[in-house]
């Protein structure tokens, strides 16, 4: 049996048979290799490491790494990127902010992984120093943190890229006195976006060059996505783009922005972005062509009904190629980025996560991509726990790496082995079933699970009616899920937090279940007898919340729980 490798690598002649396991390495650098490259070879004699660069020694020592896991065998691997640059952004501004210790595991995963490029997705969850009346209940990020990790990340070849949005998502900030004049509309209920004038790209840009300074990359993501109050009103966007951007080269930056402001014409805005990234997002994967009559019987309040919309009309229904044909001519650099589909799911959508990671690296392929960005928000509470990700990211960054070897990765096995390692060898499966039950509720909910909703509210809502027969069925999954990483045994330093949360976060997901059901007038427990068992839920919550982040926002994420 062929060794399991995580990622496969593009070029693999192994024999299976066995050599010895002290065999002495041989390193040598080969530039004749592709960039992140590298050959081993492996015979009776000893083992050779043919390198094109560090990146690529890194990565063909990882491959060693695992092939001696398994017992080394004669034979030849050649392998290296179909995508450069490989990130991951993970957001810390919807309530949730990690300790150090959840930092330095996920470093450990993303190196694994191969993800060479980090961001920390901000809104106010960087300790300014100008603006504690912002951050000072989130414990924030600070300068020293920041230093920290950057010298972490690079120790595994990671770069850690400043993320601070500047234009919309500014609510945390709008909503108190001292910043509501800086918005669109002042006088709106719950104002999201920054006006676009002068005085507020100089204060935006401030806090870039604040959070930048701290760092050594001079690469940075300002942000600018979803400014739902100038929806339809492309060219003053793109004129205020223009001045974020140009304010940011100018700090001797380099811009990266979210790019569904001006997917529609991206080539009309090329002049103004110049040498910045677009960065393309779409976190639903590829849907039948009449798709369009189901979304467009979703009935949503403003600004939501527009994003709809624009959803129908440029038929990002099909996925990112309809968006990502326009960036090939655009004379602009872009790159894709998919989700893990783990924000307002408790469990995951991994079905949905994995079409969507393989359309996106598809797209790279066909139109010229040239980077790849997974995103993991929390939007509503980040009420997921950090490892409901990693079945999404594992498929994510193995087929950026090669999409032709890992398109059909055994991703539990995957996760049992190397990136969750469970001696008992069930979690992998485990994980993977309890990220399925999202699509067997008899409710389709873009951007989410019925399950969370009926927990914790927040979602789009859905198209269908749940059945008994349905939602028995993902009670029984998710208890089998439970018995599994009952009897898991992780064997990674952090195991006892990850066996705690994942079971915490299947609980969640049965608790949505009967909620569900209770809701449609099915058999389930009565409210007062779920109510009883959410505040011991709660309760749970926040000690596998406290095991790996920081206690700031936890009080209004948990407040979304109590609220049901």
């Amino acid at each position: 049996m062929a060794p399991l490798l995580v990622p496969a690598p593009r070029e693999a002649d192994l024999t299976g048979r066995r050599l010895s396991d002290n065999l002495p390495v041989t390193e040598r650098v080969d530039a004749g290799l592709p960039a992140q490259g590298y050959e081993l070879t492996l015979a009776d004699d000893g083992i050779t490491l043919a390198h094109a660069d560090p990146a690529g020694r890194r990565y063909g020592q990882s491959t060693l790494d695992q092939l001696r896991r398994s017992g080394l065998v004669a034979g030849r691997i050649r392998d290296w990127p179909d995508l450069a640059h490989r990130g991951f952004m993970l957001d810390i501004s919807r309530d949730r902010v990690p300790d150090r210790a959840c930092l330095l595991a996920l470093l450990d995963r993303l190196d694994r992984l191969r993800i060479n490029h980090l961001e920390l997705y901000t809104e106010h969850t960087f300790a300014y120093v100008d603006h504690e009346a912002v951050w000072r209940d989130a414990s924030p990020m600070t300068p020293d943190d920041v230093a920290w990790l950057e010298a972490e990340a690079a120790a595994r070849g990671i770069g850690l890229v400043a993320n601070q949005n500047t234009f919309g998502h500014f609510e945390r900030w709008l909503r108190l006195p001292e910043y509501r004049d800086r918005a669109v509309d002042p006088a709106a209920a719950d104002p999201r976006s920054l006006a676009p004038t002068e005085a507020n790209a100089r204060f935006a840009l401030d806090l870039v060059a604040e959070l930048a300074g701290h760092h050594t990359n001079r690469s940075v993501n300002i942000g600018c996505d979803e400014v739902f109050e100038l929806h339809g009103q492309t060219t003053a966007f793109v004129e205020h783009l223009g001045r974020l951007l140009d304010g940011t080269r100018a700090l001797g930056l380099h811009p990266r922005f979210w790019a569904d402001m001006i997917h529609r014409d991206p080539a009309s805005a090329a002049e103004i972005v110049g040498d910045a990234t677009a960065l393309l997002w779409h976190y639903e994967a590829p849907m039948p062509e009449d798709t369009p009559d189901l979304m467009g019987a979703l009935e949503l309040p403003a600004p939501f009904d527009a994003l709809i919309q624009d959803w129908i009309d440029s038929r990002a229904y099909l996925g990112f190629g309809p968006r990502a044909e326009r960036f090939a001519g655009a004379g602009i650099d872009w790159w894709v980025c998919p989700g893990t589909s783990g924000w307002n799911s408790l469990v995951g959508r991994g079905s949905n996560a994995r079409a969507n990671a393989l359309d996106a690296v598809t797209a790279a392929a066909d139109f010229g991509a040239t980077g790849m960005l997974v995103t993991e928000w929390g939007d509503n509470g980040h009420l997921q726990p950090p490892t409901v990700m990693l079945p999404a990211l594992t498929f994510a960054a193995s087929v950026a790496w090669c999409r032709a070897t890992n398109e059909d990765q055994d991703t539990a096995a995957a996760l049992g082995v190397f990136v969750l390692p469970d001696a008992v060898g069930r979690a992998g499966t485990a994980v993977l079933e309890a990220g399925e039950v999202y699509g067997r509720t008899g409710v389709i909910q873009p951007n989410g699970s019925a399950l969370h909703d009926a927990v914790a509210g927040g979602g789009m809502g859905g198209f269908g009616v749940p059945t008994a027969e349905a939602l028995a069925g993902v009670e029984a999954t998710l208890a089998q899920a439970d018995d599994d990483l009952a009897e898991a045994r992780f064997t990674d330093d952090d195991g006892a937090i990850t066996q705690r949360e994942l079971r915490q976060a299947v609980a969640l997901a049965r608790h949505g279940a009967q909620r569900l059901a209770c809701r449609h007038g099915l058999p389930a427990p009565d409210v007062a007898t779920l109510d009883a068992e959410l505040d011991g839920l709660c309760e749970e919550q926040v000690a596998c919340w406290n095991a790996r982040s920081r206690p700031g926002g936890l009080a209004d994420s948990l407040a979304r729980l109590r609220a049901r």
